[in-house]
């Protein structure tokens, strides 16, 4: 597990597609959250059993498969709440034909517990995370930026080298790019 000040962040390669899946675990308080639980359920579940974290929180950067394939069964394994940005609704009611499409196992659709907006905030134990709405990969994508930890976490917005992806339905390169310039390259190093 790396460290970020405080928090312990464990990144998890899942599903066919090696999506990574990070599980954020406050070294304070214990608390942890899940970014992105994509595939293999045993293989996030070790990982939190292993570091010890409460996780009570899933977070979801935007609605693809292979970055919620396992949301809603650990939303029910682990009692936690589900949180994405409110444009994404379209995708999330179409996680089951996304799987069939892809060939992925069967996927249920975790129930939004909270709907997510540019500039909220999301607690990790007594670790401050700021929401960073940054369409264009999805119309509802998000960063999740722990300026006191000097960490973000982007989903498929942008990659090392790359950026993600703009031709599936909702997908736009120019406000791509839009996005990494006003809400990432604008952070600290």
């Amino acid at each position: 597990m790396m460290e970020h000040g405080r928090l312990g962040v464990e990144i998890i390669v899942t599903g066919p597609i090696g999506e990574n899946c990070y599980l954020l675990h406050d070294r304070e308080t214990n608390a942890g959250l899940l970014i992105d639980p994509g595939a293999d359920e045993k293989k996030i579940m070790h990982a939190i059993e292993h570091c010890g974290a409460q996780v009570k929180q899933i977070v979801g950067t935007h609605a693809h498969i292979d970055h919620l394939g396992v949301a809603a069964s650990l939303q029910r394994r682990l009692s936690a709440v589900f949180s994405i940005h409110a444009d994404e609704k379209q995708w999330l009611r179409m996680l089951p034909q996304q799987a069939e499409f892809l060939g992925f196992p069967p996927t249920e659709i975790p129930v939004v517990d909270r709907e997510l907006h540019h500039g909220d905030e999301i607690m990790v134990g007594n670790r401050r995370g700021t929401v960073l709405h940054t369409p264009g990969h999805t119309t509802g994508g998000i960063g999740l930026h722990f300026i006191d930890e000097k960490v973000v976490f982007v989903g498929d917005t942008l990659f090392e080298e790359s950026i993600g992806r703009t031709d599936l339905p909702g997908g736009s390169h120019q406000q791509i790019v839009e996005s990494i310039r006003s809400q990432l390259f604008s952070l600290d190093d």
